[in-house]
């Protein structure tokens, strides 16, 4: 079982997070109406975004944030920046669904930033499913 989960993993990551084509100019490929949803599929872009345009969602399964845990990480990142940016998808012009990073997230919300730096990722419900499975079982090491 371990084998074949481990290769449709694989082949998951190969497809999906190992983008084909990375924007250099986030701004002008998200206001673009040229580009085409083929195009998009398995692109990334990387910039900042206003905190407020991010919207946590709501079918994510870590429900629950040791606080303490959480005030350790607002105060590394009050000391430090944020190391990884958080993982978003559009779901407007102007808005923007978070895939991974809900500590991060919840973390600069405490400590009142503005905007964060993410990875804007160009997914489908089903990759936005794997893709959290993987995070959640990465993060509690199983």
């Amino acid at each position: 079982m371990a084998t074949s989960l481990s290769s449709g993993l694989d082949a998951f990551l190969e497809s999906s997070l190992n983008p084909r084509d990375v924007s250099k100019s986030a701004d002008n490929n998200l206001d673009s109406n040229q580009d085409s949803a083929e195009e998009l599929e398995n692109s990334q872009i990387l910039r900042t975004l206003p905190i407020e345009q991010i919207c946590p969602d709501k079918q994510q399964p870590r429900r629950y944030f040791d606080p303490e845990k959480l005030e350790k990480l607002a105060q590394s990142i009050q000391e430090h920046g944020i190391l990884e940016p958080l993982i978003v998808r559009p779901l407007t012009d102007d808005t923007y669904e978070l895939i991974c990073g809900d500590r991060r997230f919840k973390a600069s919300q405490k400590i009142g930033l503005k905007e964060v730096p993410v990875n804007v990722l160009f997914l489908d419900d089903n990759q936005v499913k794997e893709i959290r499975l993987i995070e959640n079982l990465t993060f509690h090491g199983m």
